[in-house]
């Protein structure tokens, strides 16, 4: 999926640390659906993934800066896939580990190092190891306390410790999910939680009353004001050259929200998929957050939502060829090429909300 410069920046960074211990390189496994414990709609009412667009909201137009350069208008719309996972003090401990870097067969490669433990089933989390080559985004939730650890290049086959890639952060841990603001995280260039914005399973279905977390190419963002709040950071290689942040409107960055205005007639649009139509009520009702950078390859510029494993699976028959790690959907579960068109047609019509800060 996405390759996120910020983290190998990092990992060139990292000490060699302490032997690998023995740990598979390949974990070729359909990914566990374990039932769905999270509320609803994480983080309190009051969080910024919560509260609808204000109608009397202040706009900007960020068209040009999504679309002006075609070397980075988005031509694709991929998920990025988050994994979660439930403790369960009936089960084993499970060592959670720093793996040895960002590329296979590092990611599988445990360093040694223990950062620390939870009660987690055989298969909880092994679905962060499906995609092998994207962000591999975790959070271990605590159902008692409604509390979650959040991990990013992870990796975990069955039985085995799961492995992550940055070190032991005070921001990745007691992440409240229940009660909590949802602006503190742990992997998101923007430093906000992958549990914010994250489609859920049925959303695709039944409808998204929550704002998405949304990814687009690193250049497009403003090379004058890196973030914004709800942000509280950037890649950090934002500020680089040759491959930071490029783009000409400071409007457009890290924490951005995106609205279709509400003088537009969504329901009134000719949309190619029904779930296209979803996501546009959502994006007029609460908007689209920028949370962090995807990838932008010749011919090829992704777009990304966030989207939770189980959801990939049943809602839009997502699948990842093991020896190839090439991406499909099902057709009969949805129309890639119509929904792509949808997305990048809400696209053209939201607006940056330049009147969204604290309340």
């Amino acid at each position: 999926m996405k390759l996120n410069v910020r983290l190998l920046l990092l990992i060139l960074m990292l000490p060699l640390g302490c032997p690998p211990a023995t740990q598979p390189q390949s974990c070729d496994v359909t990914p566990a659906l374990e039932p769905d414990l999270l509320p609803r709609r994480p983080f309190a009412e009051s969080s910024i993934w919560n509260r609808p667009v204000p109608a009397d909201g202040a706009f900007a137009d960020v068209t040009e800066a999504i679309f002006g350069d075609p070397r980075y208008a988005p031509t694709r719309v991929i998920p990025d896939l988050v994994t979660v996972a439930y403790t369960d003090p009936a089960q084993p401990l499970v060592r959670i580990e720093k793996n040895r870097g960002w590329r296979l067969p590092q990611r599988a490669t445990s360093s040694g190092v223990l950062l620390y433990e939870r009660h987690l089933s055989l298969t909880a989390g092994i679905g962060v190891s499906w995609n092998k080559v994207g962000n591999a985004l975790f959070n271990i939730v605590d159902p008692a306390t409604w509390l979650a650890d959040e991990g990013v290049g992870g990796w975990r086959c069955p039985g085995q410790p799961l492995l992550t890639l940055l070190s032991d952060a005070p921001r990745s841990h007691n992440i409240d999910v229940l009660n909590g603001d949802g602006l503190r995280g742990y992997g998101r260039g923007s430093g906000l939680p992958a549990l914010g914005g994250l489609l859920r399973l049925g959303e695709l279905k039944n409808g998204v009353n929550h704002a998405l977390a949304v990814m687009f190419p690193a250049h497009t963002y403003s090379s004058s004001r890196h973030f914004v709040w709800p942000a509280s950071a950037a890649d950090q290689y934002a500020g680089n050259l040759l491959y930071g942040y490029g783009g000409a409107n400071p409007n457009f960055t890290m924490g951005t929200l995106l609205a279709i205005p509400r003088d537009i007639d969504v329901h009134a649009v000719p949309w190619k998929t029904p779930q296209g139509a979803i996501l546009a009520v959502c994006a007029q009702q609460y908007g689209w957050y920028v949370v962090d950078s995807s990838t932008a390859e010749p011919g090829v510029t992704v777009m990304c939502l966030a989207v939770e494993v189980r959801a990939a699976l049943q809602d839009i028959g997502y699948a990842i060829e093991p020896d190839t790690g090439h991406e499909s959907v099902n057709p009969a579960i949805l129309d890639a090429v119509g929904f792509t068109d949808d997305v990048i047609s809400i696209l053209r019509m939201t607006k940056a909300v330049v009147s969204n800060v604290p309340s």
